[in-house]
């Protein structure tokens, strides 16, 4: 499909035998770097169960130390709104 100025868009179709393994290649030959996702090994200090939990609180802190200076700053300008323009 072409617009007015004569530019194509539309879907690309890409064949089935594209993989994974092929795509690290084409980047090189266009002068950049790539390699495949490898999964994170488990720790082996840890079980599945230790291991979220310990996720799941660095989230809780990580969402705390952006909810309570934002909750704060909203009751502020709240109750002081001659806060806002100063």
């Amino acid at each position: 499909m072409q617009d007015r100025d004569g530019h194509h868009h539309g879907l690309h179709a890409h064949p089935d035998a594209l993989t994974g393994e092929l795509v690290p290649g084409f980047l090189d030959a266009a002068g950049y770097s790539a390699g495949l996702a490898v999964p994170a090994s488990a720790d082996p200090g840890f079980t599945a169960d230790e291991a979220a939990v310990r996720r799941l609180r660095r989230r809780l802190i990580l969402a705390l130390v952006f909810f309570v200076p934002l909750t704060d700053l909203s009751i502020v300008l709240s109750v002081f709104p001659w806060s806002r323009y100063a």
